[in-house]
């Protein structure tokens, strides 16, 4: 990308700018430490997420195989309901693992990845104001 620092005509301008693009790139890389632990924290949840649904299957499992051992009455009543529930959370903790985990996480690697390159921007505009301010200096 070319930038228009031969238009500079003092150290003053270039100092200036230098002060401003620094500030800049100290917000990106805040920017991104700040997306960094949220795509971490992403991570845990997902894994969260995961072993409740393996606790919920275990569960259903186990519940299923009392209740074709039961007799039919109020205990049974109470087992199925409680099955019924549970295979409703683990459908709903399958598609959040499924659609959202994979979409935030995907978000977040963009976010990322966009931040990045605005750091490398930026570090470019100060690499190429600190060799137009040695040109002016001497």
């Amino acid at each position: 990308m070319e930038f228009s620092i031969q238009s500079i005509q003092t150290v003053a301008g270039c100092d200036a700018l230098i002060l401003m693009f620094n500030k800049e790139k100290a917000d990106h890389e805040f920017r991104k430490l700040s997306l960094t632990r949220q795509y971490e924290s992403l991570s845990e949840n997902s894994s969260e997420d995961n072993a409740e649904l393996t606790r919920i299957s275990n569960e259903l499992a186990t519940i299923t195989s009392i209740i074709g051992t039961l007799e039919p009455g109020e205990y049974q009543t109470d087992l199925i309901s409680k099955k019924m529930k549970l295979e409703s959370k683990k459908f709903d903790l399958e598609n959040k693992v499924a659609d959202y985990d994979i979409k935030a996480k995907f978000e977040k690697e963009n976010d990322i990845t966009n931040v990045e390159s605005m750091i490398t921007n930026a570090e470019a505009v100060l690499a190429a104001l600190a060799t137009r301010r040695s040109e002016l200096s001497s």
